[in-house]
């Protein structure tokens, strides 16, 4: 299904969200509740929040691939981690011994990110909210990007509906850079979802994946890319590169780094999540 299709769906099940509340006195778009054991603020006019209070998670194969690549005292980067849809579950499954870096580049969604981790204070050990953009250190840095997906009328992307956000107080960096800064020694999992900037991210953070191998589940949309100048050709490239091979989300299927396949599996104007592993690891 592709992305404006999705939508569609999104804002027929928000219009039916409004109606039922409305009839049992319940009025706006703003709720506070408890999913699978965690506190959020939500905005039910958002298309990520709107998933999480229906269905208790956003992206639910994603969420499940996520259930078993990360394990308890993981390190691992959300990068493009928006209110945290993934991020907190993931500081649940590392536990105390582990942490997960949840980057975050707009004002908008950084702010709510912190907003839904203040209500889990017993999540504030494993999850740290960092308010920074990655990218490759070369690129020209935009003074917004999109974060938002409202399910109300305005302006918007055209074709996956996303609105723009500042991201006036974001640290740019890399991930090469804020590995060294952290002193880290070890980085388990990625999860990488940035609309596009995908291949600037990857690039800067090349000596990590080199030395670290972590696995990586990211968001493949060839459209979001071009407009980036970037490309899945160049994407698969950079993974061939780095000795790492590319599977289904679920890890069931090997693309082997093969375009016109991937290609087949994406639909026309969406993109599909898949899950990067380097050539020595056999754990899927």
């Amino acid at each position: 299904m592709n992305t404006q299709n999705k939508l569609q769906i999104a804002r027929l099940l928000y219009q039916l969200v409004r109606l039922m509340r409305a009839c049992v006195g319940l009025k706006g778009n703003h709720a506070i509740c408890k999913r699978s054991g965690i506190k959020w603020n939500l905005d039910l006019s958002e298309g990520i929040d709107l998933s999480i209070y229906l269905f208790g998670k956003f992206e639910r194969s994603t969420s499940a691939a996520i259930q078993r690549l990360v394990l308890p005292g993981a390190i691992v980067f959300d990068i493009g981690a928006n209110v945290g849809a993934h991020a907190l579950p993931m500081s649940r499954l590392v536990g105390e011994k582990g942490r997960v870096y949840a980057i975050e580049p707009t004002d908008w969604a950084f702010k709510k990110l912190s907003q839904n981790l203040e209500l889990n204070p017993s999540l504030k050990l494993s999850l740290i909210p960092m308010n920074m953009l990655f990218s490759d250190l070369k690129s020209e840095i935009p003074k917004s990007i999109y974060s938002s997906w409202k399910l109300e009328a305005g302006v918007e992307h055209h074709i996956h509906g996303g609105r723009l956000n500042s991201i006036a107080d974001a640290e740019s960096t890399s991930l090469d850079v804020v590995v060294k800064r952290l002193g880290l020694k070890k980085l388990d999992f990625i999860k990488l979802d940035v609309d596009g900037f995908e291949l600037k991210v990857l690039e800067g953070g090349v000596q990590t994946l080199t030395e670290m191998k972590p696995k990586i589940i990211l968001e493949v949309t060839p459209y979001t890319l071009e407009e980036q100048g970037d490309s899945l050709e160049l994407l698969l490239e950079f993974f061939k590169k780095l000795n790492y091979r590319i599977f289904s989300e679920d890890g069931k299927t090997e693309f082997f780094l093969n375009v016109n396949q991937l290609r087949k599996k994406i639909p026309a104007l969406g993109g599909i999540n898949i899950l990067a592993c380097h050539s020595f690891d056999r754990k899927l």
